[in-house]
């Protein structure tokens, strides 16, 4: 996910999580907003990680 984002930075359009939080601080360099973004990106790539890894656990329990 991490990946994604700095790849994202770096060639995407500007509707991305990387504009989010580079537009977040370069308006509002006080505020926690950027750095509530990126705590919001680990958490959905926490999640993510931890549904694939029940899936996988699953899949695994029908085939063996």
């Amino acid at each position: 996910m991490i990946g994604a984002i700095v790849g994202e930075w770096f060639g995407a359009p500007n509707r991305n999580w990387a504009f989010v939080v580079l537009n977040q601080h370069a308006k509002f360099p006080d505020t926690p907003a950027s750095g509530q973004t990126v705590i919001v990106i680990a958490a959905v790539t926490l999640i993510s990680y931890g549904l694939l890894t029940l899936a996988e656990r699953a899949a695994r329990r029908r085939i063996g």
